[in-house]
């Protein structure tokens, strides 16, 4: 498999194709070793730190509130309310 298959394309143009083959092979070596429950675990340590890991997210087409710009995206999580912009996903937390 090919190392650009493996690298979204938003990120892999912004480096050579040496530099992600370099950074791919220096990871490899860490997570090889590795077996299923091992690796499962390290993944969701890694992605439960995320702000938006365990929402549920609803499309909004319009708002009553005045400093919130819809449409947008609700995100529900643990940690309250997000309205993501429809485009960009940057947050605003309301609660």
């Amino acid at each position: 498999r090919e190392v650009q298959e493996c690298v979204p394309s938003q990120f892999y143009s912004k480096q050579g194709s040496q530099q992600w083959l370099n950074v791919v092979t220096q990871h490899m070596q860490y997570v090889q070793p590795l077996n299923p429950y091992q690796a499962r675990a390290q993944f969701l340590g890694l992605v439960s730190a995320f702000p938006m890991f365990g929402s549920s997210f609803f499309y909004i087409q319009s708002l009553s509130s005045s400093s919130i710009q819809a449409p947008c995206i609700l995100a529900v999580n643990l940690n309250g309310l997000h309205f993501l912009n429809k485009d960009t996903h940057v947050s605003k937390k309301l609660i």
